[in-house]
């Protein structure tokens, strides 16, 4: 077992952290710079073939099922949440620069395979599916390789993974409600009518379906999330790529059986029988992620134990979400300055536990050992934060102690 040591900050450390946050400035500039070029791009593009009402009322449309399906990503990231950038991005990404390159890939490769006058189901079957999620799936592969040393695992994969099908498919809904209503308005039956065939869109794809994107994607997210914890080079290349292709396959199937039925009433056995157990099982499957994650967090965090820096209480409170809300609680009746340190110290602590964890496993790189010495100091300087200002008054929530 390594020993980490505690490090000493100096000055050079200090300039070398202002040197790395101006990197990272320059570089989050750039990206958003990228992307709302993107945006733009989309824009004039979507709007020359659906008009301005087309899209207001596909923009309406598309945004309903967003909050709701980011809430749940965020639930099931709430143990150890991502950082927010890392949140935004997948979401921005899978709705504009995704959207984008994929829109100019799919236009570019139909007319290759038959396709002259247009999209049709072959290319929905034999083209899209094998752009798309690899576009919506690279911002996962991307973060997993930049910010490898705070990347832990399947949970954080999945999660952005879903994200970036979000973003995709709100894009993506914004141009087929939006073409539906152009439709319906050029033919002269009016506003009304055009707005009930867009409803009609909307029950499958918005309320049945708005789910089908972020799947499928998610699958790619759990092998890069099973790539990050492995050792074996073969298992850290085959298991993104295995994920990849179960994605396509998946994608492939649904747009077969949406392009190759005539009625939406057709989809309904398919979508109970396939679709809705998929989903349920892949949530299922996140969530005992999730629980076998906090295991290795407490394990990890028990190496510690030996050197005294912390105790079983400490450790406690940090690998169970009922005791990380029990602990933010009680610190609530303190102020901010305590229930802000509770929140760090937990955050902190989940990193430590699973840089440890990686370190155990021999996936982490050279720098992971100055990383670790840091968050232990870090975490150990938060300790007298986090301790009740008054024992006395304040009940000790079940499992937590300091």
């Amino acid at each position: 077992m390594s020993v980490p040591t505690l490090p000493v900050v100096t000055m050079e450390g200090t300039r070398s952290q202002r040197r790395h946050s101006g990197w990272l400035l320059l570089i989050g500039v750039t990206v958003a710079t990228l992307l709302a070029i993107c945006g733009w791009l989309i824009y004039l593009q979507v709007n020359d073939n659906i008009g301005g009402h087309g899209l207001a009322w596909g923009l309406a449309f598309a945004f309903v099922p967003v909050v709701p399906l980011t809430a749940l990503l965020l639930w099931l990231d709430r143990f150890d949440p991502s950082p927010v950038g890392w949140l935004v991005l997948a979401l921005a990404w899978g709705g504009l620069g995704a959207t984008f390159i994929a829109l100019q890939v799919n236009s570019h490769v139909a007319p290759h395979i038959g396709d002259i006058y247009g999209p049709s189901a072959r290319s929905a079957v034999f083209v899209a599916p094998w752009v798309e999620e690899a576009c919506k799936g690279a911002i996962v592969l991307v973060i997993a390789f930049a910010r490898r040393h705070r990347f832990n695992g399947i949970v954080d994969a999945v999660v952005l993974a879903g994200l970036s099908g979000i973003g995709f498919a709100f894009t993506e809904n914004i141009v087929y409600y939006g073409n539906v209503f152009a439709r319906a308005t050029a033919s002269d039956r009016g506003t009304d009518v055009a707005l009930d065939a867009v409803r009609h869109l909307f029950l499958w794809r918005g309320v049945a379906l708005p789910f089908a994107h972020p799947m499928f994607t998610m699958l790619t997210g759990i092998g890069v999330g099973i790539a990050v914890r492995q050792r074996h080079t073969i298992v850290r290349i085959l298991a993104p790529v295995a994920g990849y292709v179960c994605a396509v396959v998946g994608h492939m199937g649904y747009n077969a059986a949406a392009s190759f039925t005539t009625r939406t009433d057709g989809l309904w056995p398919m979508y109970v029988a396939t679709v809705l157990p998929l989903f349920a099982i892949l949530v299922a499957f996140v969530l005992w992620v999730r629980v076998s994650e906090q295991r290795v967090i407490a394990a990890r965090l028990g190496d510690y134990l030996v050197y005294g820096w912390l105790n079983q209480m400490q450790i406690d409170a940090v690998s169970s979400i009922s005791a990380r809300r029990a602990a933010r609680r009680a610190a609530r009746q303190d102020g901010e300055e305590r229930r802000e340190a509770v929140r760090r110290y937990q955050r902190l602590s989940c990193e430590l536990g699973f840089l440890r964890d990686k370190i155990v496993r021999g996936v982490a790189g050279p720098e992971a050992l100055d990383r670790e010495g840091e968050l232990i100091a870090a975490v150990r300087l938060l300790l007298p934060l986090t301790a009740p200002a008054s024992p006395g008054r304040t009940p000790r929530p079940a499992g937590v102690g300091w």
